[in-house]
């Protein structure tokens, strides 16, 4: 008997960070997701860090830290998903 995929299907959600334009001067930047104002998501704060340039104007993709499986599906099947996400621009 086969379980249902969708509840043993191991699941995560990721999201990268792309620049629009072309930069001259690296861009160093610390960015982190949090909960939206009027979202109900269970997320593990971290703080990534990434420097844009004139070669690299595209991050990694990065996990967004969703505890298990379950809140991912839960994010999927809403309507929308709320979050904030938080940039710093560090200097050297």
């Amino acid at each position: 008997m086969q379980k249902d995929p969708t509840q043993s299907s191991e699941r995560e959600m990721t999201y990268q960070l792309i620049l629009k334009t072309k930069t001259t001067v690296p861009l160093h930047v610390h960015y982190i997701i949090l909960k939206g104002p009027f979202g109900d998501m269970k997320i593990k704060p971290t703080i990534y860090e990434f420097e844009f340039n004139d070669q690299e104007n595209e991050g990694p993709y990065m996990p967004l830290a969703l505890p298990d499986t379950a809140e991912c599906n839960r994010l999927l099947a809403a309507k929308t998903i709320n979050f904030r996400l938080i940039m710093f621009l560090a200097s050297k």
